[in-house]
C-alpha cells in the first residue's frame, strides 16, 4: 500500500512543478528528504492542488456577491443626518431616491446609526403680539363675568370643524429627534387660518351633556 501523501509533500511537489522541475527531478529531490513517490503520485498532487485553488477562487467570488460593499459608511450617514435633522425633513422614500438606495437602508440608518426617533410636532395657533394681549385681558373678564362660582354650569362650549380633503405641499407634521439627549431646538406646526373647499360642522357640550353635530349651511 503506497504511503499517504501529506500536505507538506503536496506543497513541495507543487512548488517544484512551478519552478519547471521534471517528474524525475522532483522524485530525486523527494528521495533526498526520505520521501518515496511515483510519477502517478506527482500527477495526483498537482491535480489536487489545481482543484483546491479553483475551489477557493470560486468561494472568493461568491463571497463578493453575498457580501457587497457596505453602503452605510460615514459619508452616507452624514448625508442622511443632514436631511433628517431639518425642520421639515423629506420622506424616507425621497431620501432613498436621492441617495440611490432602499427605504429600508434609510430607515435603519435613522434608527440604528443616528439614534433618532420619529415624533409628532405639537400643533399651536399662530398668534401675534396683539392677539396675546387681547387673550390675557379677555380671559380674566370671561372668568369674572361667566365662570366664577356656579356660573360655569350655564356655559355652552361649542367648536366647529371643516370636512375636506387633505392639502398637498403642506409642512410635514413629523421631525426626527435624538433619543439620548434633550435637543434645545424645537419645531412647531402652525395652524393656518385657511378654509379649503368643503363644509363645516359644529358641536359642543355643557353641564347637562353633549350637543348633537350639526352641519352649517353655506351662505347664499
Amino acid at each position: 500500500m503506497p504511503a499517504k501523501i501529506t500536505d507538506f509533500v503536496r506543497g513541495y511537489v507543487t512548488a517544484l512543478s512551478d519552478e519547471k522541475y521534471s517528474y524525475t527531478a522532483i522524485i530525486s529531490r523527494l528521495k533526498m528528504k526520505g520521501v518515496s513517490i511515483s510519477k502517478n503520485g506527482i500527477c495526483n498532487c498537482l491535480k489536487i492542488s489545481e482543484f483546491t485553488e479553483e475551489k477557493y477562487a470560486n468561494k472568493s467570488k461568491k463571497r463578493i456577491e453575498i457580501y457587497p460593499k457596505k453602503i452605510r459608511d460615514k459619508t452616507f450617514i452624514s448625508k442622511v443626518k443632514t436631511m433628517a435633522l431639518k425642520e421639515n425633513p423629506p420622506t424616507q422614500r425621497a431620501m432613498a431616491n436621492k441617495l440611490n438606495t432602499s427605504v429600508q437602508t434609510i430607515n435603519k440608518t435613522i434608527r440604528v446609526d443616528l439614534g433618532l426617533k420619529k415624533v409628532k410636532k405639537h400643533q399651536v395657533h399662530r398668534l401675534t403680539a396683539k392677539h396675546i394681549a387681547e387673550r390675557k385681558t379677555n380671559s380674566r373678564l370671561l372668568y369674572e363675568n361667566y365662570l366664577s362660582c356656579e356660573k360655569w354650569k350655564n356655559v355652552v362650549t361649542i367648536d366647529e370643524g371643516w370636512i375636506y380633503l387633505s392639502n398637498c405641499n403642506k409642512k410635514r407634521a413629523i421631525c426626527y429627534r435624538p433619543i439620548c439627549r434633550n435637543d434645545p431646538v424645537k419645531w412647531y406646526l402652525d395652524c393656518k387660518e385657511s378654509y379649503p373647499r368643503g363644509f363645516m360642522i359644529v358641536t359642543g357640550f355643557c353641564y347637562e351633556g353633549k350637543l348633537s353635530i350639526r352641519r352649517i349651511p353655506k351662505k347664499n
